[in-house]
């Protein structure tokens, strides 16, 4: 019986210390010392929480070990930092220049590119993908119709009407370089073709064909839950001749 008395006080002894409480009391104010009443001040990974008073002071109590603190105010940048008696909390204000990913999300929008300059021959498409600091995108363009219209080269052969068809697909990755600008950068294959149609109806192929791997790197701007993207796509035999505009916008889900 003594010795099972004496298991049970050591078994305790050896409890106290995770069931012991750390108090913190701090100070949250903007970045010139200026006190903020109302912020709330969160035990990060746990449910305690409190709001500053009115000079900015807090004081909370929680069973975590090393805690780190979490403060928030409307349209201020949430800060976090390790807790210890006495701390204070300094927030910026938010900015779309400032803006600092809190977790991974899906982008999706439109996105174009141009193999001429004539824009009536771009290349419509989808870029979608998954970002924090950084992620992955897909892309993909397609544009295949014909077109009336008279052709670069005529001596009577052709009719004046042409086929022109271009599609192209990419992947790659897309990492945060400051803020809200990302830099995205990958490779795939593309494909153009251009007919120009005879007088008899046969359709004669042109030597502006091209095919193969192709290159695709450019920006990334986000504003809220929007963004514009801006960037080249080239295809790796004929970079010079074969360098295109590529340009869309979206939005973050």
């Amino acid at each position: 019986m003594k010795k099972l008395l004496m298991l049970s006080v050591a078994l305790a002894t050896l409890a106290m210390p995770s069931m012991a409480q750390t108090a913190i009391t701090g100070t949250v104010t903007d970045t010139k010392g200026v006190p903020m009443p109302g912020a709330k001040v969160q035990v990060k990974g746990t449910n305690e929480s409190v709001l500053t008073n009115m000079d900015g002071t807090f004081s909370i109590v929680t069973n975590k070990n090393n805690p780190k603190l979490r403060a928030e105010y409307a349209g201020w940048d949430a800060t976090t930092k390790k807790g210890k008696d006495g701390m204070t909390i300094k927030m910026g204000k938010s900015s779309w220049l400032n803006y600092k990913p809190e977790k991974y999300q899906i982008f999706a929008g439109i996105s174009a590119v141009f193999p001429d300059a004539n824009p009536k021959y771009a290349a419509p498409g989808l870029m979608v993908g998954v970002v924090k600091d950084y992620g992955f995108y897909l892309k993909g363009q397609f544009n295949g119709k014909p077109i009336d219209g008279y052709p670069y080269y005529n001596e009577g052969w052709f009719n004046g009407n042409e086929k022109r068809r271009y599609w192209g697909a990419s992947a790659g990755l897309i990492g945060r370089a400051y803020g809200p600008f990302y830099l995205y950068a990958g490779c795939g294959y593309e494909e153009r073709n251009i007919y120009w149609e005879y007088q008899n109806g046969d359709y004669w192929e042109t030597p502006d064909c091209y095919s193969g791997v192709m290159v695709d790197a450019g920006l990334m701007v986000r504003v809220s839950r929007f963004y514009v993207q801006a960037g080249v796509q080239a295809n790796t035999k004929e970079i010079k001749d074969y360098l295109k505009g590529n340009f869309g916008v979206g939005i973050y889900f």
